[in-house]
Parts: structure tokens; C-alpha cells; sequence
């Protein structure tokens, strides 16, 4: 029996949908859910959706197998006729007809030349970070999770060379 062809996720709550293609109809729906849950998704329209309207609101619908040779042709021929609305991607297969911002544009070209995160978005990180504040409730539930597990640092210890580090940037830090 055939498990390729092409699929549809539909949004059942507003009819929007992406249409995909798979060698395995199964193996490819749990990539994506995996994708969605995590909140990783490569579509930004669907994961946007899946997070404002739930997981319930999602149905994985096969709308035609074919043989893996024609899965492409098929895929592109409905992205084509149908236009979903949560395909990023314009052409099956690759992203050739994806359009970038000027702004995503310029974070991938420096990504591509080692220059990001920039010093300003690192120190936006880092006060991010430093400005947490934690819920009473949120300090317990890490301290449930964390109890009966093994430091990392039991039965080690740091070198004098290292303790003195740490004594000066402690006493720097209070300065």
C-alpha cells in the first residue's frame, strides 16, 4: 500500500490550512506536531494559529496518495490551485518564493558572517535575564524538580587558582 502523498492540516475553527507532501503520512504528522508544540515550527503563519487557537483546533487530512516521484508535482499543483494561507513557502520543496524582511534580512547576513548578536543585544539579553522575577509558585515548582537530583559539583573541588578568582570578582561585584 502507498503511505505517500499529499496532506492538508486543517484549522477547523477559521478553514485555514497548509498543504504538505510525505514519503509517511504518520511519521511526517508527528514531526509536525513535535515542531508545533515545541513552539518551533517552520511555517510562522501555522504556529502562530496553533498557538492562539490550541491543538484541538488542528486536523491532519490526507487528501491524495501518490507515489514519492510524484509528490512535488502534486504538492505544487494544489499549493498553486488551493493558495493556503499557513504555507510559508510558495514553491514545493524549497523556499525560492519565501519573501524576508529587509530586518531578517540583515540578522541572516550577519549570522552568516559572525557578527550576531550584536554587543546591543547581547547586554538586552543579559538585563533581560538579571530583571527575573520569579512567582513564589514558579521558585517552588523549581525546587520540587530539582530535589533528589545529584550537583553537578558533588565530590569536586576548585583549584586555589580558581578560588582566588572567584574572592576578587566578588569583591569587585560589591564595589
Amino acid at each position: 500500500m502507498i503511505n505517500s502523498g499529499i496532506y492538508k492540516i486543517l484549522n477547523t475553527i477559521n478553514g485555514d490550512f497548509y498543504i504538505g507532501s510525505a514519503c509517511h503520512f504518520r511519521k511526517r504528522w508527528e514531526n509536525h506536531l513535535y515542531e508545533l508544540r515545541k513552539n518551533k515550527h517552520h511555517s510562522i503563519h501555522l504556529q502562530r494559529a496553533w498557538n492562539k487557537y490550541g491543538e484541538q483546533a488542528f486536523e491532519f487530512k490526507i487528501l491524495l496518495y501518490c507515489d514519492i516521484e510524484n509528490l512535488l508535482y502534486y504538492e505544487q499543483t494544489l499549493i498553486d490551485g488551493l493558495k493556503p494561507v499557513y504555507n510559508t513557502c510558495r514553491t514545493a520543496g524549497n523556499c525560492l518564493g519565501r519573501i524576508f524582511s529587509d530586518e531578517a534580512k540583515l540578522k541572516m547576513s550577519n549570522s552568516h558572517k559572525g557578527i550576531y548578536p550584536s554587543e546591543e543585544t547581547k547586554l538586552k539579553r543579559s538585563k533581560a535575564l538579571k530583571d527575573r522575577v520569579f512567582s513564589e509558585e514558579t521558585k517552588r515548582k523549581i525546587s520540587e524538580a530539582k530535589k533528589g537530583k545529584p550537583n553537578g559539583r558533588l565530590n569536586t573541588h576548585h583549584s586555589e587558582e580558581t578560588k582566588r578568582k572567584m574572592s576578587e570578582a566578588a569583591k569587585n561585584r560589591s564595589a
